[in-house]
């Protein structure tokens, strides 16, 4: 990955989650600063992957849905 992340990252990845899982997370330091971390750890790439993963895993099931 390229650079160090940032808040517009942040914000994209968590729209990109809000597409995906349907919610409406807003941009609040509580949200962005958890997925700054994992921007750190896996780049925009791999977290896009993994949040479409584990959304088609996880909004099939009742108890993960939540």
């Amino acid at each position: 990955m390229s650079g160090k992340p940032d808040r517009t990252q942040a914000k994209e990845i968590l729209n990109f989650l809000n597409d995906k899982t349907g919610r409406r997370y807003e941009p609040v330091e509580a949200n962005i600063k958890p997925i700054i971390a994992r921007l750190k750890e896996y780049g925009p790439d791999k977290l896009r992957q993994m949040i479409a993963l584990k959304s088609r895993k996880w909004l099939k099931d009742d108890d993960m849905s939540q």
